[in-house]
């Protein structure tokens, strides 16, 4: 059982700081895909390869948040043995 609630516990925190993360996410995107022409001819110092930075960012801590907690909550879970 101590298993399971380890893995319940990571996947609600991770489920939780991955909706935050996508929301921040598909708002940057959304504000780069209006806001286009008026980036790409102001060149502003914080882009990487015409993306700004914050939205490289966010996609890298999403990668990472899923790596760390529901990749491991799924395994956790699925795991019958119990943790001492």
């Amino acid at each position: 059982m101590g298993s399971n609630k380890y893995g319940i516990t990571f996947l609600v925190g991770g489920i939780l700081i991955l909706s935050y993360l996508l929301f921040t996410f598909i708002a940057g995107t959304v504000y780069i895909m209006n806001n286009y022409q008026y980036i790409h001819s102001n060149q502003h110092w914080n882009q990487v390869g015409g993306l700004p930075l914050n939205l490289i960012s966010n996609f890298l801590l999403i990668v990472i948040f899923v790596l760390v907690f529901i990749i491991p909550g799924v395994f956790l879970i699925k795991t019958k043995k119990a943790v001492n």
